[in-house]
């Protein structure tokens, strides 16, 4: 999912596990209830149909991938919880 995103793809998956805190329904792709294929499908298909919601949808994925995902925001995030705990440490 990450790497699709990162690609400027639009997803179209379950709202379940990773994929469900991944993925923004309705701007970075579409989420379906866990184990309907139906709408799965349906989704699928409306993507196809509509390149305009898809093209708007990739660029919410990269721009979301870029903002939360990526290497140097996981960095920071890293960093702030080391200094946070080290902080902690020290205080003791």
């Amino acid at each position: 999912v990450l790497e699709a995103m990162n690609n400027s793809l639009p997803v179209v998956g379950f709202d379940s596990d990773g994929v469900g805190e991944t993925v923004i329904n309705n701007e970075t792709g579409i989420l379906v209830p866990k184990n309907l294929t139906k709408p799965l499908s349906e989704a699928i298909i409306d993507l196809s149909n509509d390149k305009e919601k898809s093209k708007n949808f990739g660029i919410n994925s990269k721009t979301r991938i870029i903002n939360n995902f990526s290497d140097e925001h996981t960095s920071e995030k890293i960093s702030i919880i080391i200094n946070d705990r080290v902080s902690n440490f020290i205080d003791l």
